[in-house]
Order: structure tokens, then sequence, then C-alpha cells
């Protein structure tokens, strides 16, 4: 390699030192390494994990500094020339809605990231467990901590089997296990703000989860109305799928649909058209959904994805432009996550229905070893 070159924002002033004689590595260290100490701080016992960017006319960084009690912590830095460095003795504080979010216990390896107008931080954080978690801040000093922290109880292992046409293999969780997972989300986190019920699969998983919405009550329950999932006998499927419409979808203040899932819930053949996906949204409404985001995605043929929210009184076409002419693997399980999100932050149902088809429109792209594209809610960034 004859030439080195750096992609990304022009640094004229980044500390250089030149490759030393018989190296061949790509990136070699700096000589007069570490340029920060492990004991720079007065509490520090090592400081490494370092994520620098260039801030105005020098440089930032978040950085993970271990105190002498082994604790990992964030700490903010600031450097004018990137080798020498003041880094904060406080540890890095966050805003944040919820209090007990940004109260975690631990975080280390962050990243920083300039996106648009701000700065983004992603760490490894210690909340109730691993998590990560995710800020941003334009000036280094006060940091918004960003998002909701979810919990999941299991009801079902789905997994795709690529010798039968990548058809599901459906394997249901133990109800006991069910009502554990459920009896344990609610007893660690005591204010759920919003709740998303995806596959249920079995009549036994539905006894559990009725029960577990009857006892509890949760807000704003979302429900993902999953219909006769391949891999499954159709008699039986059947039988759930009545279950669900009966019990679960009473008690939901919005459910997400697809096109087929709309037409069975609505009592139609068929929907073919935009008009007949509204109509088929106020029908659904009718039997007590008070919000209905019915799902079209591109199989409608406009060239484009669309979906219809309906609350009773405002009836809104969401449209984007169609990415293929396929439905994508796992955008419905993202819309209605998104969905739930949003309302928990305490966006009215059709903000958060804007909001969601936003995060499956930046998310669609994905494809692997699998002859279909997939969604990577990675790529949205708000």
């Amino acid at each position: 390699m004859s030439k080195i070159k750096i992609v990304g924002q022009s640094l004229p002033d980044m500390p250089w030192e030149d490759r030393p004689e018989g190296c061949k590595d790509t990136v070699w260290r700096y000589s007069a390494n570490p340029i920060i100490p492990r004991d720079l701080l007065p509490t520090s016992n090592s400081i490494f994990n370092s994520a620098v960017v260039r801030f105005g006319e020098g440089y930032a960084g978040v950085f993970r500094c271990d105190d002498t009690n082994r604790r990992m912590r964030l700490h903010v830095g600031f450097s004018d020339d990137a080798i020498n460095w003041n880094i904060n003795p406080e540890p890095l504080k966050f805003e944040c809605d919820d209090k007990e979010i940004g109260e975690w216990v631990y975080g280390y390896d962050p990243r920083v990231v300039f996106i648009e107008d701000r700065y983004y931080v992603t760490w490894c954080n210690g909340y109730h467990g691993p998590t990560i978690g995710v800020a941003y801040t334009f000036d280094f000093k006060t940091f918004h901590q960003l998002g909701v922290f979810g919990c999941t109880a299991l009801t079902c292992i789905v997994s795709m089997d690529p010798k039968a046409g990548w058809d599901h293999r459906f394997v249901p969780v133990d109800p006991q296990v069910i009502h554990d997972q459920i009896e344990a989300c609610a007893g660690v986190h005591t204010a759920i703000d919003a709740v998303k019920i995806g596959m249920l699969g079995t009549a036994a998983t539905i006894d559990v989860v009725d029960a577990a919405l009857e006892e509890y009550r949760f807000p704003n329950v979302v429900l993902d109305p999953v219909l006769i999932c391949k891999g499954q006998e159709f008699a039986s499927a059947r039988a759930v799928d009545d279950a669900l419409r009966s019990r679960i979808l009473p008690r939901a203040a919005m459910v997400t649909p697809n096109l087929f899932e709309s037409a069975t819930l609505a009592g139609v053949e068929e929907i073919t058209s935009l008009a007949e996906l509204k109509d088929a949204a106020r029908r659904i409404h009718d039997h007590g959904v008070p919000n209905v985001l019915a799902k079209a995605g591109p199989s409608l043929g406009t060239g484009t994805a669309l979906d219809v929210f309906y609350d009773g009184e405002t009836l809104e076409v969401l449209e984007v432009p169609a990415v293929g002419t396929e439905r994508v693997h796992g955008a419905g399980c993202t819309l209605a996550a998104a969905v739930t999100a949003e309302l928990a932050k305490g966006a009215t149902p059709l903000q958060a229905a804007v909001t969601a088809k936003e995060v499956v429109s930046a998310s669609i792209g994905m494809r692997g070893n699998i002859p279909f594209t997939y969604v990577y809610q990675g790529w949205y960034t708000g």
C-alpha cells in the first residue's frame, strides 16, 4: 500500500507521527503512549474506551473512567490538540424525562458521532441488566438521554426454515413461563406506559395474556394481530384467531393489521384498493378499537407504501415512496414497536403512527443470505 487514505471530516491539524521504519501495519501506535495516564483524575484507577470527535477548534470525547473501586463511569474530556487532555473529574450526568432511566449503574464502551446538528453518544449501559444507552448533546455539557426501555415477555419462539421456503417453525412458550415473565416485568417496572402484543399463537397463550391484561390494566395496549402464522395447522390457527378477536382485540388502544388481517378483522373477502382499506379501517374501529392503523405497504400497486390511520374522526393516509414491490420482513413488527414506544413517550396515536412510519421507511434495505429484504432499525436516526 503506497498511500493511506482517511475517509471522513478533514482534520488538517490532526496529530500525526510517521510510520516507524520497518513497520508494515496499516495503523501504528504513537510512540509516546499513553497520552492519558490511568491516574489522570484523583479518583481514577484507569481511563480508556475513548470516543473522540472534532469539536469547535479542538476535540471533545467521552471516556470510560474506572474509579479506585473499579466502578465503570463515563466522563467528558476536552483537548486543543488531541494529545493533551482535560477530563472532567465528575462523571457524566444525563438529562432524562424519566429519572429512573437516567440512573443507570455503570457505563462503558462509549461511541460518539455527529449527525445533522448534534452529537449522539451510545454506550454499554447497566439498567436492570446489560442494555444499550443513547443520548445526544450540542455542547458536550448537557446530555439528553433518549428513548424508552423495553421489557420482553416471550410468548413463542419462531425460526425460519431455509429448506421449506422460509416457512416459520413455531414453538409456543409454556403458559406458566409467560405468566412469570409478565409478573417479573410488572414487578420491576412499576410504571409501564405502553404494551405491544404480537404473535400469540395458541389458545393457552391467549388465556394467560388476557388474564395479565385484566390484572395489570396496562395503558396503551398496541395489538399487532398476527393471524394464521405459516407453520400452524389451519384449524387450530383459526380457533386462535377467533379467540384473539373476541378477547384481546377489545382490550387494545390501537391495532396495526396488515392487508390480510385488516380484511379478516373487517369481515370482508379482500382489500384491493385504497378506498377498500379506508372502509376496513372504519369497520375495525366500529368493532370497538379506538385507533386503527391498517397497513398496505406496497401491496396495492400505487408505487407507494401506504397505511391508513382512523380514530373515529380523523382518517389519514400515511404514504411514502415504496422501496421495491414486495413486503419487507419485520416491517410490521417494527411499526407496531415504534408506535408503542411513541405512545409511551406521550405522543398522540396519530403522531405515533407518523413517527413509526418514518422509522420503518428509514429501516428498509437490509438483505443477507435470504431471498427477501428485511428491516434494520439501527438505520433510523430520528
